[in-house]
């Protein structure tokens, strides 16, 4: 696994909300590097300074955003997606249901799941 290409490094420093659970920052970062590691231009919780708020990963080279939650109903998922939808960089949301995700997995694992939705 090389999520880095030529050693880039990342800074996390205020990029995780207290009210996330680890296993969501984990994935969320994992999201972000596969997007840098396919050499796509991408940020990770990404303020779009408005009533839109913070998505969790945007990769403005395909023009999606990435929103990592525990789905519970097709309500949240059409709320948001017209919520994020709004905002002129986006053309679609890639969804990632963090029920399909538990701490006992290893990161490689996560990112092999992760690796089939981030092309």
């Amino acid at each position: 696994m090389n999520m880095f290409r030529n050693g880039d490094t990342i800074t996390l420093k205020g990029k995780f909300d207290k009210s996330e659970s680890l296993l969501h920052g984990v994935v969320k970062f994992i999201v972000y590097a596969r997007c840098k590691e396919l050499g796509h231009e991408a940020e990770l919780e990404f303020n779009t300074e408005g009533p839109i708020g913070i998505i969790d990963c945007i990769d403005f080279s395909t023009r999606l955003a990435y929103e990592v939650q525990k789905i519970t109903n097709k309500k949240m998922i059409i709320a948001k997606t017209k919520q994020y939808l709004r905002y002129a960089e986006i053309d679609d949301v890639i969804f990632i249901n963090l029920k399909n995700f538990d701490l006992d997995m290893s990161i490689y694992e996560i990112y092999e799941e992760i690796k089939k939705i981030v092309v």
